[in-house]
């Protein structure tokens, strides 16, 4: 038995030809995309059928098909417009409208009718028998607009290679004819509109000329011409200046005062603020006596000193020298407290000053205010009369520059069109094209067969048959288990199938029974470790194989090392815990974590706790000592793993375990999914016994499938 990671050239042992590392199979590297170029050249008849049939049914076609000509011709058509109000509207940004509006004119009906009714038209062959001709020209004919705007392209399709040219030079004449007979001499009309326009504008343009000279007189709006000019608009700016200005005087009067007076209890701080703000509210004689008087002050205080140095305290000099300090200090604060309240009357005088003033500025600027508003509404009233003056101005200009461009030119045309490539007769015909009909047949064979090998693939199923898979495995299969009901992915087990001797699932774990002791011998397989790619049935597949082993008489352990997903405790309906994390992680004793299922001859190892990613339980090297441990105390083991795709937990499981049998899932299990698992077990030492096929069934559909349970004995 192993207890570490084996290398990945190491081979299977006890006379199994199970698989053991990349280097014993040659197709590790392919998936389902090998597998699916394999079948496409393994079937390459197939592709060659298609192709050959598709291509001589396209040649046949194009044998017998009716030969389809086209011709074709080029109309510039160019617009020619009078210019009447082309300084207002753009006509040009209507082009694309007007080319369609031209081709809807070449397909109408009244035209396509002047062209049938001509005999040598009627006599074509392309018009026979149709019971109405100018309807089948309508449909037939192509008309679209070329590369350049003023380009239109005129063609029809027909099994008469003569008739196209035919048909489409009779419309362009017809169209040419239509437009010569709608020329007419409009200028005439034109001018009277305009001249029946112009006067209406004229007394239009007296009327508000009239206007805005009695809404002058009324109003007196000189100086409405240039706002810049207006002395109410001036005046009100100048005094919202000053009223702005006041009111940061007031704010900063206001502040300063409050200030002040916050800290009256203490003048000379009141004094030393004011200094230091500059404020000019100090009066000279007052500021100068306090000034003395600290001066003073100063001295005595430094006279003192100096006697204290020279005498004691109870000199008579000094006695008489400290009163003089105490007087002199008593009157520097006196005379500070005297300027302190002058300075505060000052600043509050000051600040309501500063507030009337704001007042009466803020009453001119309402008032002003109100001068403007009327100012205003005259204004635009006046701005509305001359606007109206100007547009009837300007639209008599553009009445009266019209009106001389029509007496000059006279004569206006609608359209100036030309030929520039008529039609003629087609020596090829566009349909059918053998060569591209046939080109095209064999890209259809192609794909068709590809699409029938692709169909043949999926009817029979997603997963690759039995000997494919073994192939691509290079492991043999070990046995097939149909569907039953006794075998649930994550219900109950169903102990009376487990039981029944009949059954096919019984006979087919039988059967993986007796190959699994043929490819492995008694000693050689202890531990026996049962995964999937995916989330396929690999732990029903344990569970009724562990069920089934002891059947013959020996002591099974089953261990549920899917600490993400237990499900072995719910299928034999024993308690989860302490279980196989319990004995992992603490002391927990073998038989309180080991359960007996009831079934003669197995016990149970539950998951025990759950772990979402599970790394140091299993990856500590404490799995490899217990599977040691318990190897003498059972015949054999069966540990029920994670699949091996979802996490690095299987693979770890792998590494400490004799052999390795790999759970496939008809119609579930890709390829390439089990490429994957058998590479990533291979990589840990792994030493993988063979495959069981799951959900295999006996239809029609599954016929790769349909093995002998016991065709890997």
């Amino acid at each position: 038995m192993q207890h570490e990671p084996a290398t990945p050239a190491t081979e299977s042992t006890g006379g199994g030809a199970g698989w053991s590392g990349p280097a014993s199979c040659p197709a590790e590297i392919e998936g389902p995309g090998r597998t699916l170029l394999r079948t496409i050249a393994g079937r390459w008849w197939v592709l060659l059928l298609s192709m050959a049939a598709f291509c001589a049914a396209a040649s046949l076609y194009a044998t017998r098909a009716t030969p389809i000509y086209a011709s074709a011709a080029k109309l510039r058509v160019e617009q020619e417009l009078p210019h009447l109000v082309s300084d207002v509207i753009d006509i040009s940004r209507r082009h694309d409208h007007y080319m369609g509006t031209q081709i809807e004119v070449l397909r109408s009906r009244p035209l396509l009718g002047a062209v049938v009714s001509q005999p040598e038209i009627q006599a074509m062959a392309t018009l026979h028998g149709i019971a109405d001709p100018a309807g089948f020209l309508k449909s037939a004919l192509e008309c679209s607009v070329g590369d350049k705007n003023d380009i239109i392209n005129v063609s029809i399709k027909s099994p008469h290679r003569e008739d196209t040219a035919r048909i489409v030079n009779a419309v362009t004449a017809a169209y040419l004819e239509f437009h010569s007979n709608r020329t007419r001499d409009t200028a005439a009309e034109l001018l009277d509109i305009l001249q029946n326009a112009k006067r209406t504008g004229s007394v239009e343009l007296a009327a508000a000329m009239d206007k805005v000279l009695a809404f002058k007189r009324a109003n007196g709006v000189l100086f409405l011409e240039d706002e810049r000019g207006n002395i109410i608009t001036q005046r009100l700016a100048r005094l919202s200046a000053e009223l702005t200005s006041a009111e940061i005087e007031t704010i900063q009067a206001q502040t300063a005062f409050e200030a002040a007076a916050a800290i009256r209890d203490r003048p000379q701080q009141v004094i030393q603020m004011l200094r230091t703000a500059g404020n000019e509210s100090l009066s000279w004689h007052l500021e100068q006596e306090n000034v003395d008087s600290r001066t003073q002050l100063a001295e005595l205080e430094l006279k003192h000193r100096a006697l204290l140095e020279s005498y004691s305290p109870t000199f008579p000099l000094v006695k008489r020298t400290e009163s003089a300090v105490a007087a002199a200090r008593t009157q520097a604060e006196e005379n500070d407290r005297i300027l302190a309240d002058l300075l505060l009357s000052a600043l509050e005088q000051r600040a309501a000053g500063c507030r009337a003033r704001e007042d009466q500025i803020r009453a001119a600027v309402d008032e002003q205010k109100v001068q403007a508003m009327d100012f205003n509404a005259k204004a635009i009233e006046y701005d509305m009369l001359r606007t109206e003056l100007e547009r009837q101005q300007r639209m008599c200009d553009i009445l009266e520059s019209r009106i001389k461009e029509i007496n000059i030119t006279e004569n206006v045309g609608g359209l100036n069109i030309s030929v520039l490539e008529p039609a003629q007769i087609p020596t090829m015909p566009i349909y059918p094209r053998k060569r591209q009909i046939v080109s095209l047949a064999a890209i259809l064979g192609l794909l068709t067969g590809l699409g029938l090998i692709v169909a043949w693939q999926w009817w029979f199923g997603s997963t690759p048959a039995v000997a494919e898979m073994s192939n691509l495995l290079a492991l043999p299969l070990l046995g097939n288990v149909p569907p039953t009901t006794g075998t649930s992915l994550h219900g109950r087990m169903d102990l009376a199938a487990c039981d029944g001797v009949s059954s096919e699932a019984s006979v087919a774990y039988r059967a993986i029974r007796t190959a699994l002791d043929a490819r492995a011998p008694e000693g050689t397989a202890r531990t026996v470790l049962v995964t999937s790619p995916t989330d396929e049935d690999a732990s029903a597949v344990a569970g009724r194989l562990a069920v089934t082993m002891a059947e013959t008489g020996k002591r099974i352990l089953l261990i549920d090392a899917n600490l993400r997903h237990p499900r072995q405790h719910d299928r034999f309906g024993v308690e989860r815990s302490p279980g196989l994390h319990g004995l992992l992680s603490s002391d927990t004793p073998f038989s309180a974590a080991i359960k007996s299922t009831g079934i003669a001859g197995l016990d149970l190892l539950p998951a025990g706790a759950v772990v979402p990613a599970m790394s140091g339980p299993l990856g500590s090297g404490l799995l490899g000592h217990l599977l040691e441990l318990l190897a003498f105390r059972y015949d054999a083991i069966l540990v029920d793993s994670p699949d091996v795709l979802g996490g690095t937990d299987t693979c770890t499981i792998g590494a400490y375990c004799d052999k390795i049998i790999l759970v496939i899932k008809q119609h579930a299990t890709s390829g390439e999914h089990a490429v994957r698992a058998r590479n990533a077990l291979a990589t840990v030492g792994g030493n993988i016994l063979g495959f069981v096929l799951c959900d295999a069934q006996e239809s029609k559909r599954n016929t790769p499938f349909r093995q002998p349970a016991t065709a890997a004995v």
